[in-house]
């Protein structure tokens, strides 16, 4: 091994390097791709072939030690000994050897019923094959001191094996899978036949592109495309509104789910039919059509969504692994309310000049364009398209004399790296498959997979009548006929937790009701009234009603009344106590506020308190004038829910006449 401190780190690498820094030990760049292996494997042969693909590819022998605060480039000289982690399940509990134990069960045992405990064994043998390749995917990487390309063969039978590759982000993307898939078996081949691997020599290596990425950005060339940037984004909004189903924590915890959805056939039919038709990709359309559903959510005209570039327009690059990959920042106005085929030509445009412009990393656009830098999000992009070629699991092909499947089914990925992400995925058939990653502090499953719901809903609308405007097209993308989409805002329009009261909004029409209202725990929508009679909390109204009943439900508090307070500084509570003997003491004012942090939004709980001391009678007749303490607000003790909701028209009538 020798160090090259002439090395210099691509700008995409040094992003990565910096996050890492910011949060040292995450998880949301890990990087997994797994193969079943069927037929006679040679272990030693593989462990070769693994060495042999990072000897090729100089981004494979890469890491990153700090110098001075700032990042350097070590690279391992090869020929490298590769480390093949091994784990062998064969003994004693693979599903050959359980369903065996079933069979051989006592004689009055029915065969049938042997048949399915020895099904179950089997799947629940590969369920926990699956959570062991999602614990070991989310091994963490010490980007100075690991190796960051690692592997691990897990034995399942003498003729049965799962590859499981892991890499950090920082030294591949995902357009460098294929390149793997297809080297490794020439690799594995040649190392299993004992002959020297045919394969063309590389015309560049990823430190070449790192050296060429540098010279551009401090050539002259670089001023255009900042210049570019700054007309394209200036007064861009900082932030994608989406319906979360809790607030967004104060730092980013990158705590990730997925899951993955096909796409109709007749859908992406259409699709394809719709951008021939109109001098568009397939991507184009669906980018389009997600864009102007992310509108319809935040109820804007304005929108950036992020798109990942390949970044190897450059012939020499074409297969080399590495990351190479750029996130571009796609606005789209739809202001006017424009036609689909009108936003569709406006996707194509930015996309043409991002293209074009895409030179700088991202981190520097948000250096040199000043854009605020927040750790509860990322600046400019919250939200994720890209489309990508990969092979889905379940695709075959032959490694030698090994049948070879990708694998991977159940393999969970524990983190993200934006709010949310959709993969657009091609695999070579006429469909598409969507991989969905989000962020689980901000939202659930459900709510997820009604948005995605939703996007499908929205591009069959689009290929069917392309030429109606966008509002038209989003009026009716959530729920059957006769169902409305009800959501609860602020005055600004931005969504607020479930228990909050706030202005509500029909979705569907587009309509802001004039009256407040707060959704239940089940879902149901209470009605408050119109503004004039609530008070004012930082740019909200809110019923006083609702602060009331939650301090009401403190045990010492017999009734409360709430007013903002004339300093301007928040809300101020009159309380009066609960009867009680006269040695008792009343909660201190920090200890108000520490009870309903578990009950309220921060914004809503009392700034002062006032207790009006009355003697025990004194006490007792104030609780009856006030109705006694009122029960303790359920939902106040949960953790904030979904905001957007649907409802049927009947219950809507009958909440808010």
């Amino acid at each position: 091994m020798r160090e090259n401190r002439e090395l210099p780190l691509s700008p995409a690498q040094q992003r990565l390097w910096f996050l890492e820094q910011l949060a040292p030990g995450g998880t949301q760049y890990n990087v997994f791709q797994a193969y079943e292996l069927s037929g006679p494997l040679d272990a030693d042969a593989l462990r070769r072939a693994l060495g042999a693909l990072a000897d090729r590819h100089d981004a494979l022998r890469m890491t990153f030690p700090a110098e001075a605060g700032s990042p350097a480039v070590r690279l391992d000289e090869p020929p490298i000994t590769f480390h093949l982690e091994r784990t062998d399940l064969t003994k004693p509990h693979t599903p050959q050897a359980q369903a065996q134990d079933v069979a051989d069960t006592p004689e009055t045992q029915d065969a049938a019923d042997g048949a399915d405990a020895a099904e179950q064994s089997a799947d629940a043998a590969e369920q926990s094959l699956a959570e062991l390749a999602s614990q070991w995917s989310q091994r963490p990487y010490d980007l100075a001191r690991d190796r960051l390309m690692r592997a691990h063969l897990v034995r399942l039978s003498p003729d049965r094996h799962i590859l499981m590759l892991g890499f950090h982000h920082i030294i591949i993307d995902g357009w460098s899978a294929p390149i793997i898939d297809e080297e490794l078996s020439v690799l594995y081949a040649a190392e299993a036949a004992g002959h020297r691997a045919e394969l063309p020599p590389l015309k560049s290596g990823y430190a070449d592109y790192a050296r060429w990425q540098n010279e551009k950005l401090r050539s002259p060339e670089a001023e255009r495309h900042l210049a570019y940037w700054r007309e394209r984004l200036s007064g861009a909004p900082p932030l994608a509104t989406l319906p979360a189903d809790r607030p967004r924590p104060p730092v980013q915890r990158f705590r990730g789910a997925d899951f993955s959805v096909r796409l109709p056939d007749d859908v992406a039919a259409s699709i394809g039919d719709l951008a021939r038709a109109n001098r568009a990709t397939p991507f184009m359309v669906a980018l389009t059509a997600f864009t102007v559903l992310l509108a319809r959510y935040a109820r804007a005209d304005d929108v950036v969504v992020g798109v990942v570039e390949a970044g190897r327009s450059r012939p020499e690059f074409a297969s080399t692994v590495g990351f190479f990959v750029q996130t571009l920042p796609i606005r789209l106005d739809l202001s006017g309310d424009p036609s689909f085929l009108d936003a569709l030509a406006g996707t194509r445009e930015a996309l043409f000049g991002a293209y074009e412009h895409d030179l700088l990393s991202f981190d520097m656009l948000v250096d040199h364009l000043r854009l605020e830098r927040d750790l509860s999000y990322t600046p400019l992009v919250q939200v994720i398209f890209q489309l990508l070629y990969l092979p889905p699991l379940g695709s075959t092909t032959r490694w030698h004399d090994l049948d070879v499947t990708r694998w991977g089914e159940g393999v969970t990925q524990k983190s993200t790296r934006f709010d949310l992400e959709l993969h657009l995925m091609e695999d070579g058939s006429e469909g598409f498959g969507l991989e969905v990653c989000y962020n689980v502090d901000l939202f659930d499953h459900d709510t997820v997979r009604g948005v995605v719901d939703d996007y499908v809903s929205l591009l069959r609308a689009v290929c069917g009548a392309p030429g109606r405007s966008v509002s038209e097209l989003t009026a009716r993308v959530a729920g059957p006929q006769g169902r409305t989409r009800v959501s609860i805002r602020d005055d600004d329009g931005v969504p607020l937790p479930r228990g909050a009261l706030g202005r509500l909004w029909l979705d569907d029409a587009g309509i802001d009701t004039g009256h407040l209202a707060r959704i239940r725990p089940d879902g149901t929508v209470e009605h408050h009234g119109p503004y004039e009679s609530e008070l004012r909390v930082r740019g909200c109204r809110v019923a006083a009603r609702v602060i009331e009943d939650v301090l009401s439900s403190v045990p010492e508090v017999a009734s409360a009344r709430v007013r903002n307070d004339p300093s301007g500084s928040g809300l101020a509570a009159k309380l009066v106590p609960a009867p009680r003997s006269p040695e008792q003491a009343l909660p201190s004012d920090a200890e108000m506020r520490r009870r309903l942090r578990k009950l309220l939004p921060a914004f809503l709980i009392p700034t002062s308190y006032e207790w009006e001391r009355n003697d025990f009678e004194q006490a007792r007749d104030r609780a009856d004038d006030f109705g006694q303490a009122r029960e303790r607000a359920d939902d106040g003790q949960q953790a904030p829910e979904p905001v957007v909701i649907v409802v049927t028209q009947d219950e809507f009538r009958d909440d808010c006449s």
